[in-house]
């Protein structure tokens, strides 16, 4: 029985709001926390009572720790407009988890508005004085608070565990993928939207910036990822975009999303508090990245060739609005700083020339100005030079970038091999020593000791063998860039042009000099 039950004297006529809440995260706890049931208990309570129920306000799906709930919000404007004037809720809880907040409407706002309060499993009802439940009002919103900090921590525990294995776990799957049906922490390939994914990578090998893409998929009418999602029936809402259009920074961050390659990147961001929906970004080393989950839509040598593209600075824009040939890649030999081009009037016609940024901003070091066209003719005749070399002896070119990476490739997996061997005697000795301390050989200080010893080597061992597999691979994968690297080479021959994304895979960077002296750093051993 509720024990302040005073409304047999009670001749005020109430018109009763039913205020529910479910959150998410109780949703795996009691039954009884049901909406349906929630509704049941208090619609029994108030006609027992003989109270007319005006309105029922229903947030399903709102966390109690905060008060930004629609229905929450369209029961106080029923409270201004004097339509309730009595609140009931199956327990405290429900009206929000959050003390101070619960502590606000429960001890000032409701006395306020003349609003009459009542939780009926904790045994609250404001207009009994007499109630001394009512005193615990506040021990009890903390309780709530406490409960709800420690199902936010159990939450993200868990779904940092999820990540950590590789489970999707986002609402909406990224643009060109969407969620396998029969598992929905898995993602699989959009037919459709991937068709717009590889045209936008191809596009930026191609040297096309992303302002140019952004404009040629709006001028063809694609639908952006807001859009399309709407259009396959997905509630799907971004609030950073003000326009359905495609923008710069949706091109950018679909160029830069290792999902793309087949790996999922998740926690990038984590909420301020959980009281506090506002999410702050975190530092890429704080991500969580799993590689190989899913089929991948760009393989990574596409992927790794635009993340170069990104990383350069190409300064100024030609004619027909592609990036200059050799952008971010040209250095002044003098000073180290970048390379950038300004047009200028030579006999009459207006052409690129090169230009020392730190002259062109600070008024130091040089101009180095040589003609755009010149430099490019420049590397890439040497390139073509280096290209004839290369096909005429095959052998030699390979050899000189692999003799040496494979001479060392050999030495690290002895090491390896002997470590790894130091390691088994180690478990061994581990054994045979537990043995010897319970034989009574050894005492047990010793014991502990000498098992200390061992797992410290143990430790150091597996943290050299990492390091070397680590360079073991660098160097499988110079080995690898050296086939690559010919088979570039091999088609310059054929190029009137060579594509920019070729010349970033074989050029580290390009130095001029004052006196008009250019050195060509490549990424490979010249033959």
């Amino acid at each position: 029985m509720f024990e302040s039950d005073n409304y047999k004297t009670d001749t005020r006529n109430y018109k009763v709001g039913m205020y529910l809440r479910l959150s998410k995260e109780d949703e795996n706890t009691e039954q009884s926390e049901s909406i349906i049931n929630q509704k049941e208990y208090i619609t029994r309570y108030i006609l027992d009572r003989g109270w007319d129920l005006y309105e029922e306000y229903v947030d399903d799906g709102y966390t109690g720790t905060n008060f930004d709930r629609p229905a929450f919000q369209r029961m106080l404007e029923d409270i201004e407009n004097e339509k309730i004037n009595m609140v009931i809720v199956k327990d405290s809880s429900r009206l929000g988890r959050d003390y101070i907040g619960t502590g606000h409407y429960i001890e000032k706002y409701f006395p306020l508005k003349n609003v009459r309060f009542i939780a009926i499993n904790d045994n609250i009802d404001t207009f009994n004085e007499n109630n001394g439940n009512n005193q615990l009002t506040g021990f009890k919103g903390v309780i709530n608070d406490m409960y709800s900090a420690d199902i936010s921590r159990k939450i993200r525990s868990t779904f940092n565990a999820k990540r950590q294995n590789g489970q999707f776990i986002g609402a909406f799957a990224p643009y060109g993928y969407i969620k396998d049906p029969h598992n929905k922490n898995k993602l699989i390939i959009d037919p459709e939207a991937s068709l717009v994914v590889k045209r936008i990578f191809n596009m930026r090998v191609k040297g096309i910036g992303t302002e140019e893409i952004m404009r040629t998929l709006n001028s063809e009418k694609i639908p952006c990822p807001t859009v399309y999602k709407k259009q396959k029936g997905s509630n799907y809402k971004n609030v950073n975009i003000v326009h359905n259009v495609w923008r710069a920074e949706t091109i950018k961050w679909i160029l830069t999303n290792p999902t793309y390659i087949g790996n999922i990147a998740q926690r990038k961001s984590k909420r301020v508090s959980y009281k506090v929906r506002k999410h702050k970004k975190l530092p890429k080393n704080e991500w969580i990245i799993v590689e190989n989950t899913h089929e991948p839509i760009i393989d990574k040598e596409t992927f790794e060739t635009v993340g170069q593209l990104l990383q350069q600075k190409a300064y100024g824009k030609t004619i027909n609005k592609t990036e200059h040939l050799l952008g971010g890649m040209l250095v002044c030999g003098d000073c180290g700083m970048s390379i950038t081009f300004r047009r200028e009037k030579r006999k009459g016609k207006k052409e690129f020339i090169t230009l020392c940024s730190n002259y062109s901003r600070f008024h130091k070091c040089k101009r180095h100005a040589i003609l755009e066209k010149e430099i490019n003719k420049l590397v890439i005749n040497d390139l073509k030079a280096i290209s004839k070399k290369a096909i005429k002896n095959k052998n030699k070119f390979l050899n000189t970038i692999q003799k040496p990476t494979l001479k060392i490739d050999n030495t690290i997996q002895e090491v390896i091999k002997q470590k790894e061997s130091r390691k088994q005697e180690i478990l061994d000795l581990r054994k045979s020593l537990y043995e010897d301390w319970k034989k009574g050989n050894i005492t047990k200080d010793d014991f502990d000791s000498m098992y200390e010893d061992y797992n410290k080597e143990k430790e150091q061992l597996n943290s050299e063998i990492n390091s070397l597999q680590n360079q073991k691979s660098s160097l499988e994968q110079e080995n690898k860039n050296s086939n690559e690297f010919y088979n570039m080479l091999e088609q310059i021959t054929s190029f009137k042009v060579v594509p920019k994304e070729i010349l970033i895979k074989l050029i580290d960077k390009v130095e001029i000099f004052q006196d008009k002296t250019v050195k060509i750093h490549y990424k490979f051993s010249r033959p």
